[in-house]
C-alpha cells in the first residue's frame, strides 16, 4: 500500500528520505555507496562460506562411504581436510570490510572496495572449482585407489583457496589509507 499525504501526493519512504539528505549533504551520498559495496562484499562472503558447506557435506559424504565400505585408511585424511575447510570459511566469512563508521580513522574508498569485491568473487570461483572436485570425487568413494589419486587433488585445491583467503588481508590493508 503507497502511504498517502493529506493532499494524495505520495509520501517519500525513508530510502528515498535519506538518499535526498546525502544529496545535500557533503559526502554522504560517496559514504553510502562505500557502504552498499560493503554489504554486497558481506553477502558475497556468506554465499561462498555457504558453499564451503556445501564441500563439506560431500566430503562427510565420502566418509560415510568409506566407513560403509570398511575402508578406513583415508578418513584421517578426510577429517583434516574438513578441518582445512571450517578454518578458511569462519576466516574468510568473519574477515574485515573496512571502516564501517562515518568519522572512523581508516577509510576505504569506493574503487578500492570494489577490488576487495572483485577479490572475493575470485575466493567464489576457486571455491566453485572446489566443490565441483569435491563432487566428483564422492562418486569415486568405492575405489580407494581412486580417493587416493582424488585426495591430492582436494590438498592442492584447499591449499590454493586457503592461501586466497590468507592473502585477503594484503588486498584490505593495500585500499586502506
Amino acid at each position: 500500500m503507497v502511504d498517502r499525504d493529506q493532499d494524495g501526493n505520495v509520501k517519500p519512504d525513508l530510502t528515498t528520505k535519506i538518499m535526498e539528505l546525502a544529496k545535500k549533504v557533503p559526502g554522504v551520498e560517496g559514504y553510502l555507496a562505500r557502504e552498499d559495496v560493503r554489504e554486497r562484499d558481506k553477502l558475497l562472503r556468506d554465499h561462498t562460506a555457504k558453499k564451503l558447506n556445501e564441500a563439506k557435506a560431500a566430503i562427510d559424504r565420502m566418509k560415510e562411504a568409506l566407513l560403509a565400505a570398511h575402508k578406513l585408511a583415508l578418513l584421517g585424511d578426510l577429517d583434516r581436510l574438513t578441518s582445512q575447510i571450517d578454518r578458511i570459511r569462519e576466516k574468510h566469512q568473519h574477515a574485515a570490510h573496512g571502516y564501517s563508521g562515518a568519522f572512523d580513522q581508516v577509510k576505504v574508498n569506493e574503487p578500492e572496495l570494489i577490488k576487495l569485491y572483485d577479490y572475493d568473487m575470485k575466493v567464489l570461483d576457486e571455491t566453485e572449482k572446489f566443490i565441483e572436485t569435491c563432487n566428483s570425487i564422492e562418486a569415486d568413494a568405492g575405489d580407494e585407489q581412486a580417493v587416493k589419486m582424488a585426495m591430492d587433488t582436494l590438498r592442492v585445491e584447499i591449499a590454493k583457496l586457503a592461501e586466497l583467503i590468507d592473502n585477503r588481508s594484503d588486498t584490505l590493508a593495500a585500499a586502506v589509507r
